[in-house]
C-alpha cells in the first residue's frame, strides 16, 4: 500500500483454494471501495491493469547451449532439447542469466520443469550461499524461500495445484519490488513478501539433486535493456581490445545487409553511415548499446573477444555449427543499427537481446520475407527494359542499364555481373532445365535462376528457396514464386 507516495506496508495473502483444489489469485475477485463502520468521502477513483511493457525477453529451448542462462556453476548437460543440472543440497548446480534488474522494475522467470525430477528457479542470487528460490519438488510441492550464509529457510509452501498430467510443469515466477509470486500451469499457487528487493541479483535455474528443464525464459521491463545486446554469459578473456579499424572492416557490409534486410531508403542508409560508433568498457555482460544517438561497443565483448570478419561479404566461417571464436562484430553492430531505426527486441534472430559466440545473426536478407513486386508494364523487346523493370520494382537488385538498344534474341540467357552491376548476355551459361516458354531468362552471379519473362509476357521471379525444376514450376503454387502476372 502506498499513501501520499510513501510505501506504507506490503502483505502477501494465501491463494484461495476451492473444493476441487484450484487456487485463485487476488485478481480473480471483485475490486471496489467501502467504509467499515464509518462515513467515507471518495474522489478520483481509478481501477487499472497495467501490464509491463517488456524491454528484454529471451526464450531458451536448450537445443545446443544454455543460451541466456550460460553462467554455469556445477554440472549441466544437454540432450534432446532438455537441460539437466546435477548437484547436491550442499553444492547445487546453477545456470544463471547475465542481467541484473533495477529495484523499481518487474522480472518474470519461467521454466518447464520435469515433474519427475523437480527443479528450482533462483532469484536475487549474489553467491551460492546467498540467494532466494522457488522450488518444484518431485513429490508435487512448491517451496518458496531463501538461503543466507548457506542456511536454507522455507518461507511458504503449497501442494494445492501440482496435479497436471504432463511430464513438465510450467512454473512462472513474478518478481516486483519485494514480492515474489509463483504460478504453476497458469494458476496462482503461493506468494511471499521478502524483507528486501527481489530483483536486483541474478536470476536463473538451480538443481540440488538431478533436475531437468525443457525450456526457460527471462523478461523484464527495465529500460536499461531497451537498446542493448548482451552476451549469454560473462567471458574470462580481457586481452582482446577492439579498435576502430576493426569496426571499419565490417561497417560497410553491415550497412549493405541492413539495407537489404529492411528495404532501407537512401535517407535511412545515410543515417546508418553517419551514426557514431564508440568503443567503451560496458557493464557486465553488455556487449553493445544504443544511447544518445551513438552506438557503444564493449572493448572485449564481455570477456569473449570479438570476431572481426576479414571477408565480411561471405559467411564461410559460419558454415558449421561451431562457428568462429568470439562474438560476431557484424551481428552486434547490425542489432544496434536496428535499434537506431526503431526496431524492438524479439525472442530470436537479429533482434534477440542475447548473442552467443560463433553465431551470425544477419545474412543478406536476415530471413525477412520479400514483398511481392509491383507489376510494371513494359514491352520485353530489349534487355534494357527487362533490367529496368526489375530495378524499379521492390526487389532489391542493384543493376545498371545494359548499353545500347539492341534487340535481344528470343530465349536468351543473361547473367548478373558484379563488376558492371548489370545483367549481361551469358556466352557459355545455360539453365540445367531449359524454360521452353521463356522469352528472357536471368541468372544470378552463382548461375541460379533469378527471373524470366515467358512467351506470354508474364514476369516471374524465383523465391529464395531454389526451384529444382524450373521448367515444370510454371503455374506451380504461389510459394514457389514471388510474383506472377502479365506485364505487357
Amino acid at each position: 500500500m502506498v499513501v501520499d507516495n510513501k510505501d506504507v506496508f506490503s502483505l502477501a495473502f494465501a491463494a484461495r483454494i476451492d473444493s476441487d483444489g484450484y487456487a485463485y489469485g487476488l485478481n480473480t475477485g471483485m475490486v471496489g471501495l467501502g467504509a467499515y463502520n464509518a462515513k467515507a468521502s471518495l474522489d478520483n477513483i481509478a481501477v487499472q491493469v497495467l501490464p509491463p511493457e517488456l524491454t528484454f525477453e529471451v526464450v531458451e529451448e536448450f537445443d545446443d547451449t544454455l543460451g541466456a542462462f550460460g553462467n554455469q556453476i556445477g554440472d549441466w548437460s544437454l540432450a534432446n532439447g532438455v537441460a539437466t543440472g546435477t548437484g547436491t543440497q550442499s553444492d547445487p548446480a546453477f545456470a544463471l542469466g547475465s542481467i541484473t534488474i533495477g529495484a523499481n522494475y518487474v522480472a518474470v522467470l519461467e521454466a518447464e520443469i520435469s515433474r519427475a525430477t523437480g527443479g528450482t528457479l533462483v532469484f536475487d542470487y549474489y553467491s551460492d550461499t546467498n540467494y532466494k528460490f522457488a522450488r518444484l519438488t518431485s513429490d508435487g510441492m512448491i517451496e518458496l524461500g531463501y538461503v543466507s550464509g548457506g542456511h536454507e529457510t522455507i518461507s511458504s509452501s503449497s501442494n494445492a495445484m501440482i496435479k497436471g498430467s504432463e511430464d513438465y510443469a510450467s512454473v512462472k515466477l513474478m518478481l516486483n519490488a519485494g514480492t515474489a509470486d509463483v504460478i504453476v500451469d497458469g494458476r496462482n499457487v503461493v506468494g511471499e513478501v521478502f524483507n528486501g528487493v527481489t530483483v536486483d541479483g541474478l536470476l536463473g535455474l538451480m538443481s540440488d539433486s538431478t533436475s531437468s528443464f525443457a525450456s526457460a525464459s527471462l523478461a523484464t521491463n527495465d529500460p536499461a535493456y531497451d537498446n542493448t545486446m548482451l552476451a549469454s554469459s560473462l567471458g574470462s578473456d580481457s586481452s582482446f581490445v577492439l579498435e576502430m579499424a576493426d569496426v571499419q572492416i565490417v561497417k560497410s557490409e553491415t550497412i549493405a545487409r541492413m539495407a537489404a534486410a529492411y528495404s532501407l531508403s537512401e535517407e535511412q542508409v545515410g543515417r546508418l553511415e553517419e551514426t557514431e560508433i564508440l568503443i567503451s568498457d560496458l557493464d557486465g555482460a553488455v556487449v553493445a548499446e544504443f544511447r544518445d544517438g551513438s552506438i557503444y561497443l564493449d572493448k572485449n565483448a564481455a570477456g569473449h573477444g570479438w570476431f572481426v570478419d576479414l571477408t565480411p561479404e561471405e559467411d564461410s566461417e559460419f558454415a558449421d555449427s561451431s562457428g568462429p571464436d568470439g562474438i560476431d562484430l557484424m551481428s552486434v553492430i547490425a542489432h544496434e543499427y536496428a535499434h537506431m531505426l526503431g526496431v524492438n527486441h524479439e525472442t530470436d534472430g537479429l533482434m534477440s537481446p542475447v548473442v552467443d559466440e560463433g553465431e551470425r545473426l544477419i545474412s543478406g536478407s536476415d530471413g525477412i520475407e520479400e514483398e511481392a513486386i509491383s507489376a510494371t508494364s513494359f514491352a520485353p523487346s530489349t534487355l534494357d527494359t527487362f533490367v529496368n523493370a526489375i530495378a524499379n520494382s521492390e526487389i532489391i537488385v542493384q543493376t545498371g542499364p545494359v548499353g545500347g538498344k539492341k534487340a535481344a534474341p528470343v530465349g536468351a540467357t543473361y547473367i548478373y555481373d558484379d563488376a558492371s552491376e548489370s545483367f549481361t548476355l551469358a556466352e557459355d551459361q545455360s539453365l540445367d532445365d531449359t524454360l521452353d516458354n521463356a522469352l528472357f531468362t536471368l541468372l544470378d552471379d552463382d548461375g541460379a535462376l533469378f527471373a524470366y519473362v515467358d512467351a506470354d509476357g508474364a514476369f516471374w521471379v524465383v523465391d529464395d528457396d531454389a526451384v529444382d525444376d524450373a521448367a515444370t514450376s510454371v503455374g506451380a503454387d504461389s510459394d514457389d514464386w514471388i510474383f506472377e502476372g502479365l506485364v505487357m
